[in-house]
This record gives C-alpha cells, sequence and structure tokens, in this order.
C-alpha cells in the first residue's frame, strides 16, 4: 500500500501521507498510533470504501480497483468494536450470509469461545437477539461476530480497535478467540490498545499519517520511542485509581 495523501468520500479528508505498508501473506500486521493519525483510513481503503486519489492498493501484486467489488469483498471479513446484531436467532446471526451445519456453526463458536454463554442461555443458539430480542455485553456481541468470521473463512482479516469498548478483564477473553480466528490469515489490527498486538508479527507505528516505526514488539521497546512511549501510557492506565492520583500528584509536586 502506497501513496500521497488519501481523501474520503463527502469531501471528508481522510489521509495518509507517504505511506508505504506490505502485509505478507498469511502473517499479522497491527498498525497503532495515537488518534487522529490516520490508522482509520487504512480499513475503508482497503474494502475500497473510498479509493486513494494518488497512490495505490495492491493485493498479490494487483491494484484492487482493477479487481471485481465482490470477489474482493469475499476475500475479506471486518471485524469492529461495535457489533450491530440483526433481529434473529444467535444461529442466524453466526451463520449470516453463509450456509452452514449446525455443527459447524457449533464449532466456530467452540473455537472462539462463544459456545460457552450462547449454551448458558434458555434457549442456547436460538435465542433471538437484535432490537426486539436478548440484549447481549459488548463481549458477548464481539464473540458472536468472531464465530461469523470463523465461519466464513476468508483468506484476509480486518480488525478495527476490535476491544476499543471493553475493559481490561473482558478484553482478555475476547484477545484469546482474536488469536485463534487469526491463524492461517493475512490480518491487519487497527489497534489504539496495544496488549492485543503484541504478538503480531509486524508492528507499524503511524505519526500524523506517516509510517515512523515497524518492527516487532521486542525491537520497537529496544527503539524507546513513540511505540514505547504509547505502551507506557496504557500500562499506567491500568493502575488503580489511587496510584493514578499518586503519579499526578508526584508529577505536580516536581513541576516547576
Amino acid at each position: 500500500m502506497s501513496g500521497q495523501k488519501m481523501f474520503g468520500a463527502n469531501n471528508i479528508k481522510r489521509y495518509v501521507d507517504g505511506f508505504y505498508l506490505i502485509v505478507p501473506a498469511k502473517k499479522t500486521v497491527a498498525l497503532v498510533s495515537r488518534n487522529g493519525s490516520g490508522k482509520s483510513s487504512i480499513v475503508p481503503l482497503m474494502e475500497r470504501l473510498y479509493d486513494p486519489t494518488l497512490g495505490e492498493v495492491l493485493l498479490d501484486g494487483e491494484n484492487i480497483k482493477s479487481l471485481k467489488l465482490e470477489w474482493l469483498k469475499n476475500q475479506m471479513r471486518l471485524v469492529t468494536q461495535e457489533p450491530a446484531l440483526l433481529s434473529l436467532s444467535i444461529r442466524d446471526n453466526i451463520a449470516y450470509g453463509r450456509s452452514a451445519t449446525p455443527d459447524q456453526i457449533e464449532e466456530a463458536s467452540k473455537t472462539t469461545h462463544a459456545h460457552t454463554f450462547i449454551s448458558s442461555l434458555e434457549k442456547g443458539y436460538e435465542t433471538q437477539v437484535g432490537r426486539a430480542g436478548l440484549v447481549l455485553t459488548e463481549e458477548q456481541k464481539i464473540k458472536l461476530f468472531v464465530a461469523r468470521a470463523m465461519l466464513s473463512n476468508t483468506s484476509i482479516l480486518l480488525l478495527d480497535e476490535v476491544t476499543g469498548g471493553l475493559d481490561f478483564e473482558a478484553e482478555g477473553a475476547v484477545q484469546e478467540a482474536l488469536d485463534i480466528l487469526r491463524l492461517g490469515r493475512s490480518t491487519i489490527i487497527i489497534a489504539r490498545r496495544l496488549s492485543l498486538i503484541r504478538n503480531a508479527n509486524y508492528i507499524a507505528v503511524m505519526e500524523e499519517g506517516q509510517l515512523v516505526e515497524m518492527g516487532t514488539h521486542e525491537e520497537l521497546l529496544a527503539i524507546d520511542g513513540l511505540y514505547a512511549e504509547l505502551l507506557k501510557c496504557e500500562e499506567a492506565a491500568k493502575l488503580p485509581k489511587r496510584y493514578n492520583q499518586c503519579l499526578f500528584y508526584i508529577q505536580r509536586f516536581l513541576s516547576p
């Protein structure tokens, strides 16, 4: 993926400046940055929700603009932090868009750790969800969508801030399911929480639309640059409030 500036629809500026990134087949590449640094523009470009005005997005060396859109979408599966459930049964939500047997649906749910909470419901997989049905937690909804993604068996996986709305405890359970899901798939992770991406094959760090660091978790820590700074901020956020408050007072006391 390369280009100078890329703009979105409706005159909303979404830009990536001088950005070049290669995602090897069946490997995981994570994109991290501060908010507003351009990482969220990458997924819509890959899905062709809009096209770059300069530069190009390539799949196996071929510009995706030359590929049939339906075929391209069938190669990808997007999982986000705000999955919208259909007003259907849990079974139909998982199988949506595909012909799947009950055994296949249950196997996908077991693999992604959704089966436990589903089987605890009175009607199990026949439980109605959505606007007129049972209200699920964010963790439960995401697990259903991860099971759907597992069932789709696409070759490219896009994970866009999947755990952004979860607390750290719920995030751990979802992360394990995501780790299973991305096995054998070319995966791009857009993440604000860095705990999700430490095991990525490569981590790309963006700043103001540009790629400023690239490497493994260990390599980027050794550089002690922006990635290390973001990681320190995240670790500090996990401290109990009383410790955060102590740190605040210490910093204020030491300030000139």
